[in-house]
């Protein structure tokens, strides 16, 4: 039996009312929060109508949401549920969240885009208040999204809340009299966890365990549990609350990649960079070897850039990365240090020709023609080359040399490799 669709005004009250945050999206701007999508950020749904979608998105966010935005658009297959940063409207403070984000549906002419967003600390805060409160057991079963779990003292689930449904994806029934090592993604991670509980003392908190959902994905579960004990003191199972932390682990997952991956490129960042090169010429010193840093900048990317736009201009320096990548070795360190700026260190090279040759083939890989919207678009690079140990002991000059020898090859007429020369150089 079909129901005819709530009215407006009261569609919005039910939107106003619910504890995740809301916003519908229209040509890349708000056009509709709820009042706990604006309270999330420190703002008023007023304040917030006509914002460009990524205005309270954390800098190092936005592209990610930018392109995943961009890509549901054109229809193409993207994550619907993903983790990243808001900025309080205080410009201090981070709240992290989980974007839950609908199918583009068109009205009146417009495509618009739905979302809700979960702060992710409001599951805690609604726990240390339900603690507060005292609320009895049967409550917290039945209100909390974690899942409420019992065992006997061979394992089996003798009670289980009903968001064992909306996390593992069975029903409680399904649950109910089967042994919980049956939903550990290795069986034998209850041995681990019922040793865990003794050996700190019949209880454990925050216990990190993966868990097969039903459709056979990996999910992350963060255990609180003790040992259940009779009249007499004897171990007869185990109660414990199991919180879904797959978003944050996915959350720490991103950030650790981009603390060493350029955002735009995927490439390794200057900090990586550091890292890698640093241990190359430790693993040269070590071994009495040589290795030669590539210092990699475009020619006419700036004309481009100003000509197409920014995201044209990033188009190409992602194909330009990938150009990079499949013309160097495995073996060899690429990154991308700002711009259109890129390094490759070569370890092991026994001849100046040796490296001449890598640096030709960087070269000529960036001289194919690139298309761009449609148009051949052309661009060169200049290459400058520094060696470990003739020219530097160490990467941070190693980087400084090979520069300044491609700024040479700049005034040189660029499109060539240029090796470093502490006689033109310095």
């Amino acid at each position: 039996m079909s129901h005819p669709p709530l009215p407006l005004a009261d569609a919005e009250a039910v939107l106003a009312n619910i504890q995740d945050g809301v916003v519908v999206l229209s040509n890349q701007r708000i056009v509709y929060v709820n009042p706990t999508m604006a309270a999330m950020v420190g703002l008023t749904p007023e304040d917030m109508i006509g914002m460009a979608m990524d205005a309270m998105i954390a800098p190092e966010w936005r592209q990610l949401v930018r392109d995943r935005h961009r890509r549901r658009l054109a229809g193409e297959e993207v994550p619907d549920r993903y983790p990243f940063e808001l900025v309080h409207a205080n410009g201090r403070d981070r709240i992290s969240v989980i974007l839950s984000i609908g199918t583009p549906i068109q009205t009146d002419g417009e495509t618009r885009v739905f979302g809700t967003i979960k702060d992710m600390s409001v599951l805690q805060r609604a726990l240390d208040e339900v603690a507060e409160r005292e609320r009895d057991l049967q409550n917290i079963i039945d209100s909390i999204p974690d899942i409420f779990f019992r065992t006997d003292v061979n394992g089996v689930v003798t009670r289980v809340s009903p968001s064992v449904e909306a996390i593992l994806g069975y029903p409680p029934a399904a649950v109910l009299g089967r042994p919980l090592a049956d939903f550990y993604l290795d069986q034998s991670d209850r041995d681990r966890v019922m040793r865990t509980v003794k050996a700190q003392g019949g209880k454990v908190s925050n216990l990190e365990t993966a868990m097969r959902h039903r459709s056979g994905r990996t999910l992350w579960l963060s255990t609180n549990a003790f040992f259940r004990r009779a009249l007499h003191g004897e171990v007869i199972g185990i109660e414990g609350i199991a919180r879904d932390m797959t978003a944050r682990k996915t959350l720490e997952d991103e950030l650790r990649r981009l603390a060493v991956r350029d955002p735009l490129t995927g490439l390794a960042n200057r900090a990586h960079l550091a890292d890698s090169l640093g241990a190359a010429i430790s693993r040269a010193r070590r071994i009495d070897s040589q290795l030669a840093v590539l210092f990699i900048d475009l020619d006419g990317f700036k004309q481009i850039n100003d000509q197409h736009g920014h995201a044209e201009g990033d188009h190409l320096l992602r194909e330009v990365a990938q150009r990079l990548s499949r013309a160097v070795r495995e073996s060899d360190h690429l990154a991308r240090i700002g711009g259109d700026e890129f390094v490759v260190v070569v370890e092991g090279v026994a001849e100046r020709a040796a490296v001449q040759r890598v640096g030709d083939k960087i070269i000529e890989a960036i001289q194919a023609p690139f298309s761009l919207g449609g148009q051949a678009i052309h661009l060169g690079a200049t290459v400058g080359v520094a060696c470990f140990p003739i020219h530097a002991p160490d990467g941070k000059a190693l980087l400084r040399l090979a520069d300044a020898a491609m700024y040479r090859g700049k005034r040189q007429g660029r499109g060539q490799v240029v090796f470093f020369s502490p006689t033109k150089d310095l």
